[in-house]
């Protein structure tokens, strides 16, 4: 998998790491140095060596962990006992240092949810040590938040992105309707499909999930995500994401349009990409969806900003996103801007928002303050969110006059003199091409496939 990667154009497009999931280890720790043990017969050469041929490829490595007592496949984890008194975190990240692993994926079964937040952050602190002195630092990949979801609990967002460089407050996406765990049995008892869970993530609909009990339980409210987008975006930025987790593109559960659709809310979203599937039984217009430059620039956006869902239609199966991103013009960034249409039966529809009024609402000042946070020696137009926000809301707009009495106080969108216009030209991200240009006050109208979505960066004018 590491060769295709690196040989497929996957490492030229952004893809650096390869993870290793549970099972790895032996069930049991070195009886007399506590140090975890590679699988004899899965890797006889060690981690180390692993270590060594995926960074010849110029690749990273990644492994699982977890913040429990075991983890969720009964292997042993950074616990020493059920109830947190003691941990193996210094002693693993030792270990995660001299195997040269790059990252750790941190999961949280088997400990008490309410807990997490007192005992896992630490292991940031354990990886932070063992880094000093060398420029190799270890990718934090946390789960343990998301567990508190199953307790009712909302996790402390700004502790999750302290602690981790990805952080998960959400269920899995599966990408295949085959039963291979306990998850999967879940879906087939509700009759949950791949693009099922991958709107679910993007909408946050209530979660209806059987318990081995056979009772149902709502595990979220309506709308999660998009009511809590303001809270989770203050929470995101360079350096620490929210996971909305694996990406399942090229596992047959989702169509074209469909794998178009989650490539493109991820990227919006600023959201870490991490691939599960096959990429040696990959279609080419999977890969393609998974290698497309426009998106991945749209994700890899220096000032890392959550996009925010703006605009819908009033049933919800039409929804607008829009995400503040490079470059700077006049004291304004550029926007990406995501149509989606969930609607599963019927042709194309014709979207249409007025770009002012999608503008004017998107996180303008969360890239502001992002900026400050990776731009301390200002290099570059400085953002100024209340002038930049100022400009979009005065530009091209004139006072309403009546010809026999005084101007009135309201304001009329009309199209001004050029001088006081701003056009932006357009950039169709999925076609790769530019696709004319638009006016602050226009309507930007677009036609959008059933399941699937319309994607452009728009940038002013020079």
């Amino acid at each position: 998998m590491a060769a295709i990667i690196a040989g497929d154009g996957y490492l030229g497009a952004g893809y650096k790491y390869v993870q290793i999931d549970d099972c790895w280890s032996e069930h049991e720790r070195d009886p007399i140095s506590q140090r975890l043990v590679a699988n004899q017969s899965r890797f006889p050469a060690g981690i180390r060596k692993l270590a060594d041929k995926v960074h010849s490829l110029q690749l990273k490595l990644g492994i699982y962990g977890d913040c429990g007592y075991k983890t969720c496949g009964g292997y042993p984890a950074q616990l020493r006992s059920r109830d947190g008194a003691s941990n193996y975190f210094e002693l693993d990240a030792q270990t995660l240092d001299d195997w040269q692993v790059d990252s750790l994926k941190f999961d949280g079964c088997f400990i008490d949810p309410l807990e997490a937040e007192r005992i896992c952050p630490a292991m940031a602190t354990a990886l932070s040590q063992q880094s000093n002195g060398h420029d190799r630092a270890t990718l934090l990949i946390c789960e343990w938040p998301f567990y508190m979801m199953y307790a009712h609990a909302e996790a402390n967002f700004t502790l999750a992105a302290e602690s981790c460089n990805t952080w998960r407050y959400y269920d899995d996406i599966e990408g295949s309707s085959l039963i291979e765990d306990s998850y999967a049995w879940r879906l087939l008892i509700i009759g949950l499909k791949p693009w099922y869970l991958v709107t679910e993530m993007i909408e946050g609909i209530p979660k209806v999930v059987a318990t081995f009990s056979f009772r149902v339980v709502v595990l979220a409210p309506p709308n999660w995500l998009c009511a809590a987008a303001a809270v989770v975006a203050a929470a995101v930025g360079p350096g620490h994401w929210f996971d909305p987790d694996q990406l399942v593109i090229g596992n047959f559960g989702l169509s074209k349009e469909q794998a178009q659709v989650q490539m493109a809310i991820w990227c919006i979203w600023s959201a870490p990409l991490f691939m599960s599937n096959d990429l040696r039984a990959i279609d080419s217009h999977s890969a393609s969806i998974l290698k497309n430059p426009g998106l991945i620039r749209v994700n890899q956006d220096k000032f890392g900003v959550l996009g925010m869902m703006l605009a819908q239609s009033d049933d919800g199966q039409l929804q607008a996103f829009v995400k503040p991103v490079e470059p700077i013009r006049n004291g304004c960034p550029s926007f990406a801007i995501v149509y989606l249409n969930r609607q599963t039966l019927g042709g194309h529809v014709e979207m249409s928002y007025n770009l002012r009024e999608l503008l004017i609402r998107s996180p303008i000042h969360q890239l502001a303050k992002n900026q400050l946070e990776i731009d301390e020696d200002h290099r570059g137009e400085p953002i100024n969110a209340t002038k930049c926000l100022n400009r979009l809301r005065k530009a091209m707009t004139k006072p309403r006059t009546n010809e026999t009495g005084p101007k009135s106080t309201l304001t009329w969108l009309k199209v001004a003199p050029e001088s006081e216009q701003i056009v932006y030209n357009i950039q169709d991200l999925i076609a790769n091409k530019t696709v004319g240009s638009i006016g602050l006050n226009s309507d930007l109208k677009l036609m959008v496939p059933p399941s699937g979505v319309r994607v452009v960066q728009i940038v002013e004018n020079q």
